[in-house]
């Protein structure tokens, strides 16, 4: 209990000393405003006393609503400030002010919804100044209540614009406000009065949007009569509600309206009907959907891949091999959006029964909707003798299929008609591989059995796929391969070779460097290898890596694979890559030695700073570039500071 004592002391006194050190800053912040300071640390001071000003503070403020510079940061100060002492500072100043500190007054007035400014600011309705009466009206629109209507609709028959519009746009800011108090009658008396032709555009739409909002159940009547009507306000306001109108009537009376309506008002209705998401309106949008008014048409394909159900693909599907593109694109869109029925099952279907044009169409759309029940008819397709349908169904095969297609994939490529079709399964295979994350986990199996095709061109084909996975089987057919005597199948497996993802296979391509005649296939070998070397799929810690770049360092002595190994090197964070580096002989590759020997010290400067401050310090008065000798001095500099 004397615990809790305590704490209760020191909250009390924590709370006096935040409350005395308020005090002491109000009034410091109160004498600068009475004092000769600058504007800025006035307004600075007015926005820290609406933070924590009091009734102390308001003499000062309001001896600031005349200033030209300075009323407006005193103004939103005290239409914050929950003292009637403030509102009578501002009502007070109405006398003192005129023009723009005037008008900031009156706004903070309205701010405030200051009823006992009601009066004065009636009688400024008729002032002289329009920015003034414009001010008031907006203000007492702001306050609102049946007085402000009062008040409004007095000095309404005496103005003329802009007063008499700011004035109608108040009446109809504090209808709205009665309405939502649940003054309907009141309201309604309001709207209607400015439901009048006699009146604009936007005063009608809003008087409308009222009326039907203070209808009741008799809503959906005023909503159907501006549909029909044939003024652009009505219908605006009918349009903008009737989306949200819940008379369990609303989508039958819609829809009815669809065959009578312009093609204007017909895509209106039926942009409304996908808004209200009742699907009993997808039979009525059917008809409008072959329209031979193109927004019309489109509008409906929209609606019925919101609306709509599985018997729509046809329909849609022929829309979507539109050659007008937002036609083809509303329907692209609405065949991965249709969710009622069995849509991935009848989209597969409608595959058998659908030119290729349409089949295309089809596909592109299982494929986004990820609908993997489609893979065996998509294989089937991947043979068809239309080009479009078979390129279609390869794209979608690498998106849905996975590694228990192997089997299939290889079958794929064993039937190709030419490159470019086998180029397109290999796309598949890898995709398959990439989205899988890896190459392990999957049985190689069906492509072990078909590099023992005796057809050379599927063997080829085959062994650029191998290059995906890592299994020893492989490997085996990789090495009897580049032993072929089919100089065919010899060169082409040591280009494959070079694309390897098998980090086993990096004693071969280190072997093909070694023994290759070309200097392209050479150069392709090295780079295989080092990339395998320094890829972090490889699992190679760095000291490992820098060991194996040391043979291939050794076979490198072209300029062209001198760089390459440098920019390996540059990966590898370790002593023996930076010593590598340091060996790199020939002014020729002189720059890309000091840019990777740099890269490699930075990568050191934690686990070895004894080594790159002694290669920092190096490259700071040696190095060739001008580059490399200011980040090496940034990087020795760096060191130096605790």
């Amino acid at each position: 209990m004397k615990t809790l004592f305590l704490v209760a002391v020191m909250i009390c006194a924590a709370v006096d000393l935040a409350m005395t050190a308020e005090v002491g800053e109000e009034a410091r912040l109160t004498a600068v405003l009475q004092s000769t300071a600058t504007p800025v640390e006035k307004e600075d001071a007015c926005r820290r006393l609406k933070q924590i000003g009091t009734v102390r503070a308001v003499p000062a403020l309001a001896g600031l609503l005349a200033d030209e510079h300075l009323y407006q940061a005193a103004c939103d100060a005290l239409e914050t400030m929950p003292f009637i002492e403030a509102g009578e500072a501002l009502r007070a100043s109405l006398k003192t002010t005129s023009g723009k500190p005037k008008a900031g007054v009156i706004h903070a007035l309205g701010e405030r919804r200051d009823q006992s400014a009601l009066r004065d600011l009636g009688g400024l309705l008729s002032d002289k100044d329009s920015l003034i009466a414009c001010c008031s009206a907006k203000a007492l629109g702001r306050i609102g209540g049946i007085k402000a209507v009062g008040v409004l609709r007095k000095a309404l028959p005496s103005v003329s614009d802009p007063v008499r519009s700011t004035i109608v746009d108040a009446l109809l800011q504090c209808a709205s406000q009665l309405l939502t108090d649940g003054e309907t009658a009141r309201a309604n008396r309001i709207f209607k009065q400015f439901d009048d032709p006699k009146e604009n555009d936007h005063v009608r739409t809003t008087a409308y949007v009222g009326l039907i909002r203070s209808a009741g159940d008799h809503g959906l009547a005023l909503v159907t009569a501006g549909i029909k009507s044939r003024d652009t306000a009505r219908q605006t306001a009918a349009l903008q509600l009737a989306h949200a109108m819940p008379h369990p009537k609303a989508t039958a009376t819609f829809t009815n309206l669809l065959t009578k309506a312009s093609p204007a008002m017909q895509t209106a209705l039926i942009g409304l009907l996908q808004q209200r998401g009742d699907v009993f309106a997808a039979p009525a949008l059917l008809t409008p959907a072959y329209s031979a008014e193109l927004p019309v048409r489109t509008a409906a394909i929209a609606a019925l891949g919101a609306l709509g159900d599985a018997t729509a693909i046809p329909l849609l599907a022929k829309a979507a091999t539109s050659l007008d593109e937002s036609e083809q694109k509303a329907g692209r869109q609405a065949l991965i959006e249709l969710r009622r029925g069995k849509v991935g099952d009848e989209l597969v279907a409608q595959l058998s029964l659908s030119n290729p044009d349409v089949q295309v169409e089809l596909i592109r759309a299982l494929s986004a909707r990820s609908e993997k029940s489609a893979v065996p008819k998509l294989f089937i397709l991947a043979r068809s003798d239309a080009a479009a349908t078979r390129k279609a169904a390869l794209q979608a095969l690498s998106r849905l299929a996975d590694g228990s297609q192997m089997g299939a994939l290889v079958e794929l490529i064993k039937d190709a008609k030419d490159q470019a079709a086998r180029s397109d399964v290999r796309g598949v295979f890898e995709s398959v591989v990439d989205r899988a994350g890896g190459r392990k986990g999957f049985d190689v199996s069906p492509i072990v059995n078909g590099l023992t095709t005796a057809n050379a061109t599927t063997r080829i084909a085959l062994l650029q796929v191998s290059v995906l996975f890592a299994d020893g089987r492989l490997r085996a057919a990789f090495r009897a391969a580049l032993k072929d005597t089919d100089p065919v199948v010899s060169r082409a497996s040591a280009r494959a070779l070079c694309n390897s993802r098998d980090v086993g296979l990096m004693p071969d391509l280190l072997e093909l460097a070694r023994n290759s005649d070309g200097v392209s296939l050479r150069a392709l070998a090295m780079e295989g290898y080092l990339r395998l070397n320094v890829d972090e799929s490889s699992g190679f810690p760095p000291q490992k890596r820098a060991e194996l770049m040391k043979p291939v360092f050794e076979l490198a002595t072209r300029p062209e694979e001198k760089r390459l190994v440098l920019a390996a090197l540059a990966e590898v964070a370790h002593p023996d890559a930076l010593e590598l580096v340091g060996r790199s002989a020939g002014e020729d590759v002189r720059n890309e030695a000091e840019v990777a020997g740099l890269q490699i010290a930075k990568a050191l400067r934690l686990s070895a700073p004894d080594v790159a401050e002694k290669t920092f310090r190096r490259l700071a008065t040696e190095a060739r570039s001008n580059d490399v000798r200011v980040n090496a001095q940034t990087e020795l500099n760096r060191l130096k500071t605790p």
